[in-house]
Parts: structure tokens; C-alpha cells; sequence
């Protein structure tokens, strides 16, 4: 998968191997004494992971929600003769 995992905290961050797994050590813990992982990878919504106090040598499983987009279709464009300038079209639907 390769996702980048970065603390919200001090920016250290990480990438994930090809499964998905990821090691990290967690320092400079926020004020309020929880620390914040965000997660990101292409097509999907960053997740914001609250890593809870006690959380030595544990697992997790963390899971993105893809982002919804649609691709806009591109402009037609097409020259005109004799060398004048091209003409922008948009594309009838």
C-alpha cells in the first residue's frame, strides 16, 4: 500500500510497507498528552489516528475511506486556419 504516516505532533513521519504495516516511535506528545498519527495515500481521505496513552507494542488497524472526486472532462481545443489563434470549445454533453 505505501501510505505516509507522519505525527501531528513533531512531523516525524513514516511510510507503510507493502502490506499496510508500519513501525514508530512516538515522541513529543501534545499538551494534552495524546498523540495524533495522520495518514494519507493517494485516492484516499487523510485519517486522523488518535494513538491511545498506553500504546506500547500494539497493533491497530486503521482504515482509509476512498475520496470521492469526479474528473472534469478536458476542454476541446482546436486551431483555426491560416494561423490564427486557436479556439477554446468546451465539450457538449
Amino acid at each position: 500500500m505505501f501510505a505516509t504516516v507522519r505525527s501531528e505532533d513533531n512531523g516525524q513521519g513514516t511510510m507503510t510497507d507493502e502490506n499496510g504495516l508500519f513501525s514508530m516511535e512516538i515522541s513529543g506528545v501534545s499538551q494534552v498528552g495524546r498523540s495524533h498519527l495522520l495518514i494519507s495515500y493517494l485516492g484516499y481521505q487523510t485519517t486522523r489516528f488518535r494513538v491511545p496513552r498506553r500504546a506500547s507494542a500494539r497493533v491497530y488497524t486503521i482504515r482509509l475511506s476512498p475520496t470521492n472526486f469526479e474528473l472534469a472532462d478536458p476542454p476541446v481545443i482546436r486551431s483555426g486556419k491560416g494561423g490564427s489563434p486557436p479556439v477554446n470549445e468546451e465539450r457538449a454533453h
